[in-house]
């Protein structure tokens, strides 16, 4: 009886071959697919890098242009399946929101010559990106003060540079939030909209503080600029004779946000005094301005005379509401020699502010080409054109006009 060996063999074969495939596939799960897992997220981290970068650019330009910008930021690390391996799933990164205290205090000239002193205090945002990564260290992108990092855990990376502060000029990003933490495989919009902005302030020592998850930076960037202390992480600068800007941004992943309204801090004559003949129309504009120093545009502004010197008429009757520029334009008739004051009344969201104007009004008594004389050293004379000249041998007024 002969024995048949062949069916052997090829069940021997299989198993080898099995065996075999099974060993190969072993070692493309524990060699290839690290690899190819960390070139996904190579590939991933360097796109949020530059989506992230861009917060700074897009947040001030929404500040300078007043117009809505977006950026899209790719939340999840996309990795690629294959059949009979074993890899990872999808994975969702977050992206959270750190609330940063901001004081801003100055001294200001206004337009009518008057000494503001001016203290708020606001609340802005950090935006923190942390994505998930297998075999990449743990890293964050975070954004705070137009300026944006990446915090590992023995060292700061600059992406971007403040923009913020400049010799001569500050800007100030007072961003808020309508999210407070997110997490998706998906890609995210954020959206950015001005709420106020525009605005350009010149003021005398200034002192702003605001909260930092980076204080060293901002010591070594401003050293330049300012005068400047850290305390934790609480960041003091200390200038002079600058050119102040505050924009107030809302992010939002909706295309649509209700903001908060502005609310009005102040209405200033955008002159010091009114000095006119007896019959003359002068032009005054008042400026309404919001908590952050920019002009706000639909206040009601009235106007009303005091001393009997004249009238003031606006764009309806005697009231003119502000534009976009935030102001409002109003015409005062002299009709009385003597001073008065226009007192102007801002009112805007049941907030209400108060201002005046000092207005002079001079009744001329000497007529054209008359002749000095000292015994008339009280009157007006008119002599030659476009001047005033006063304090001259005693006299009240000399005034050289047409």
């Amino acid at each position: 009886m002969m024995k048949d060996d062949s069916g052997v063999s090829t069940i021997l074969g299989f198993v080898l071959a099995f065996a075999i495939l099974i060993a190969l596939l072993g070692l493309i799960q524990a060699v290839a697919v690290p690899e190819w897992v960390r070139g996904e997220e190579q590939d991933h981290f360097k796109l949020v890098t530059s989506e992230f970068s861009s917060l700074a650019k897009v947040i001030a330009l929404s500040a300078s242009t007043g117009s809505p910008n977006t950026v899209t930021l790719d939340l999840g690390v996309e990795h690629q399946s294959y059949p009979f391996l074993v890899t990872p799933p999808d994975m969702a990164s977050s992206l959270f929101v750190k609330k940063l205290r901001l004081s801003v205090a100055y001294n200001e000239t206004l337009p009518n010559g008057t000494i503001h002193p001016w203290h708020h205090d606001f609340i802005t945002s950090a935006i923190i990106f942390v994505p998930n990564y297998m075999y990449r260290g743990n890293v964050e992108f975070i954004y705070e003060h137009g300026y944006a990092f990446r915090k590992y855990e023995q060292a700061n990376i600059t992406m971007v540079d403040q923009n913020s502060f400049r010799n001569g000029s500050i800007t100030l990003y007072i961003l808020n939030t309508t999210f407070g933490n997110l997490s998706s495989t998906q890609p995210v919009n954020l959206n950015f909209a001005p709420v106020s902005y525009g605005g350009v302030i010149k003021v005398d020592n200034a002192t702003i503080t605001f909260e930092s998850l980076n204080p060293s930076y901002w010591n070594e960037s401003l050293s330049n600029i300012g005068t400047v202390t850290v305390s934790g992480r609480n960041v003091t600068v200390k200038v002079k004779n600058v050119q102040l800007s505050m924009a107030h941004i809302v992010g939002s992943p909706e295309s649509n946000v209700n903001a908060v309204t502005p609310s009005l801090d102040l209405i200033v004559p955008m002159i010091s005094k009114l000095d006119l003949l007896l019959g003359e129309t002068g032009k005054i504009e008042v400026l309404a301005r919001d908590q952050f120093g920019n002009p706000l545009p639909g206040v009601n502004i009235t106007a009303s005379v005091t001393g009997g010197v004249g009238n003031v008429r606006g764009v309806s009757g005697q009231s003119s509401y502000t534009g976009s520029n935030g102001l409002a334009t109003f015409y005062f008739t002299a009709t009385n020699g003597g001073t008065g004051k226009i007192k102007f009344t801002g009112v805007y969201k049941g907030v209400t502010r108060n201002t005046s104007l000092d207005v002079t009004v001079t009744r001329i008594l000497g007529g054209e080409g008359s002749q000095w004389d000292k015994s008339t050293n009280n009157e007006t004379l008119i002599v030659s054109p476009d001047f005033m000249w006063t304090g001259i041998y005693n006299a009240s007024h000399i005034i050289l006009k047409n």
